[in-house]
């Protein structure tokens, strides 16, 4: 499909404005692929190719918010309806894409709606609130473009309870405001910052201009705080009494799980995940599939001496290294309040697990380690997520310059 689009004359002016603006926001490509960009729909739904680099693609209908056509890389397409009221979430699969008209799509989606009793020109009901907007933009954008997906829901439980009730219509500046405030409070400027940008691209996402009129921009005078990353990492010299803590308690798994964090560097999604299947004590390495690693590349770690002797330590006797029979996933799921005890114990408690990583990559730096291998350390995929670990210390510097003045 090419950037520029014809547009039926049935097509509600209003819709193709808010079509053109989203195209003009991404230098001409849509923000979101919409049925209306189709000349004819009924034709053009059948001649448009999923891109083979994935699984399945939906193109929405901004007339009607929460029908949309599914096309799978199969080329496979199929109609489905999406509603949410209230807290509520529903999902339906309508008919085959091939021969199913937009009309007759239309009219399926329309009556389902109305069998549940959600008025079927919004996809919420009348009152729209900022969890059914989340919701949405989880289903049809987060949970197929991000690498993630289940960092943003758990975001949401964790952040968003004050606001996630609030009517659309009752969203303003200042609900904003304090919420930000709160979070910034609470957690952090910068973890204020990413939820208020997320927020952001929720409403964009499914505010429909032909349901609300004249509703004031909520976000108008709204600023991100201005802060620089606060990078935290165990004091010199820390490590032996964090893990004299860690060692000391009954829960044996956990404590080695939060000690292969610091051993390997790793995301703790991927520690506690660890699969047997996956290391290879003989080539002393463990290899991370690109479907669970966060850059989205299968990436191979060097495990060191003391991580191959935790590992040899442990039994063998599951598909993850750290199981629990008490998890749905089969692994240990959770350890923050295991941590949360450890680190009141050991004195640090502003010390976040994932900052256990942070030490590792701060560490090498501070030997002097080059970037590359910090990067292959790390697993990073971008060389300049890697550069906050290689600041130059005076020490290093020092020693460099007395290697090649030695001779002289």
């Amino acid at each position: 499909m090419n950037n520029v689009y014809r547009f039926p004359a049935s097509t509600n002016m209003i819709a193709v404005k808010a079509i053109k603006q989203m195209s003009k926001k991404s230098k001409g490509r849509p923000a979101k692929r919409l049925l209306e960009q189709f000349a004819d729909i009924d034709r053009d739904k059948n001649t448009f190719l999923c891109p083979p680099d994935q699984e399945k693609v939906w193109i929405h209908s901004y007339a009607h918010p929460g029908l949309y056509l599914e096309v799978r890389n199969s080329q496979k397409r199929s109609w489905f309806g999406y509603l949410l009221s209230g807290s509520q979430q529903a999902r339906l699969k309508l008919g085959d894409g091939h021969h199913m008209t937009y009309l007759e799509a239309q009219i399926a989606f329309n009556a389902w709606a109305a069998s549940l009793g959600i008025d079927p020109k919004s996809t919420y009901g009348q009152a729209p609130t900022v969890a059914s907007f989340f919701h949405r933009y989880f289903q049809e954008h987060l949970s197929m473009e991000s690498s993630r997906p289940t960092d943003y829901k758990n975001a949401f439980n964790r952040y968003w309870r004050a606001i996630s009730n609030i009517k659309i219509e009752n969203l303003t500046t200042l609900v904003i405001k304090e919420w930000q405030h709160q979070i910034a409070t609470q957690f952090g400027k910068e973890t204020a910052n990413k939820q208020l940008t997320i927020l952001k691209a929720c409403y964009k996402y499914c505010f429909n201009p032909m349901a609300f009129k004249r509703l004031p921009d909520p976000f108008a005078g709204v600023k991100k705080y201005k802060s620089k990353p606060e990078q935290r990492h165990l004091k010199e010299g820390a490590e032996d009494e964090l893990f004299k803590h860690v060692l000391s308690v009954n829960e044996n798994r956990k404590a080695r799980a939060i000690e292969m964090l610091y051993l390997t560097g790793q995301r703790k999604s991927n520690v506690l995940s660890m699969k047997w299947r996956d290391i290879d004590l003989d080539n002393q390495t463990w290899t991370i599939s690109a479907k669970e690693h966060k850059t989205g590349n299968t990436v191979c770690i060097a495990l060191s001496d003391k991580a191959l002797n935790l590992l040899r330590s442990l039994t063998n006797d599951s598909d993850y290294v750290f199981p629990s029979e008490a998890s749905k996933s089969g692994h240990i799921a959770n350890i923050d309040y295991f941590w949360r005890q450890i680190r009141e114990e050991a004195g640090i408690e502003h010390l976040h697990l994932h900052d256990l990583r942070h030490t590792v990559g701060t560490r090498l730096g501070q030997a002097g380690t080059s970037g590359f291998v910090i990067q292959k350390a790390l697993g990073h995929s971008n060389v300049r997520t890697t550069e906050r670990y290689t600041h130059i210390y005076g020490s290093t510097v020092r020693d460099a310059m007395n290697s090649i003045q030695s001779n002289h």
